[in-house]
């Protein structure tokens, strides 16, 4: 399965009051992130996992926790490398930031000046 699409599925699982493919998207993003290599790849990742972390509940915290795990560590990937990345890139990296201080992922404060 393409981590690409699990922001979807995750979707589908909340609308639906479903939570039994949680543990199937958190492998298959978790596995993405040990796997993604390119910095297209690391971008679609990030952008995949706040999608996902927008639409998952909570309440399951230790898979909810394993994807903000995993977000961090490819943001951190990505911002170690933000000098370089090209216009496009970087408003992908700030939208993901701006929208993982939403949901209290990120604190703000720290990451203000990634958000455009």
């Amino acid at each position: 399965m393409d981590f690409r699409e699990m922001p979807v599925l995750m979707k589908e699982q909340k609308e639906n009051g479903k939570k039994d493919q949680y543990i199937e998207i958190t492998k298959v993003l978790t596995d993405a992130t040990e796997k993604v290599q390119t910095r297209k790849e690391k971008l679609d990742l990030l952008e995949a996992l706040i999608g996902t972390l927008e639409n998952m509940d909570f309440q399951i915290y230790e898979l909810y926790r394993a994807l903000a795990d995993c977000f961090k560590k490819v943001q951190k990937e990505l911002l170690a490398e933000y000098e370089d990345l090209e216009a496009e890139e970087k408003q992908t990296v700030s939208e993901a930031v701006k929208r993982a201080c939403a949901i209290h992922i990120l604190l703000e404060e720290k990451y203000e000046a990634y958000i455009l």
